[in-house]
């Protein structure tokens, strides 16, 4: 019976979690390798790997989450800001152009994914309704299954 060295495999995995730190948080593919304390050529050959691949994705979706929170957080600070640019007579008038230009984009922009999503949303409940209401239609056959 062969039997793994105890510590191993788990010296292997705080690599990878290392490595996947180093992605995340060093400029270059070396830097992260070193970071890790594996080579360039070891650290590549784990990011063509599939589950390495999809635990460094998923890795990078909650960093993105933390920094779009953190984004979200700030924007009423900077909503005020640049409203109080537009409103204040001292600045020039290109500092209260462009503030006001970024105000009405971004709110531009806030409305777009907004109805977007509604419009979304709206489309998964039709898909939905039609799913369960049409179990036939995989066969392009768009009306309910009679019995013989």
């Amino acid at each position: 019976m062969i039997t793994q060295m105890k510590g191993h495999g788990e010296k292997f995995t705080r690599q990878k979690q290392a490595a996947i730190i180093g992605l995340l948080t060093q400029p270059t593919l070396d830097e992260a390798a070193k970071f890790a304390r594996v080579s360039s050529t070891t650290l590549w050959r784990w990011q063509q790997d599939p589950g390495f691949q999809a635990k460094w994705q998923k890795a990078r979706r909650q960093s993105m989450g933390r920094a779009m929170a953190q984004l979200q957080q700030a924007s009423f600070t900077a909503v005020t800001t640049l409203k109080e640019i537009m409103a204040d007579p001292k600045a020039s008038a290109n500092a209260r152009v462009m503030a006001a230009r970024t105000v009405f984009e971004m709110g531009l922009r806030a409305t777009e994914v907004d109805d977007f999503d509604n419009r979304l949303s709206d489309l998964e409940r039709v898909a939905e309704k039609n799913a369960l209401r049409s179990p036939n239609m995989e066969n392009g056959n768009d009306e309910p299954s009679q019995a013989a």
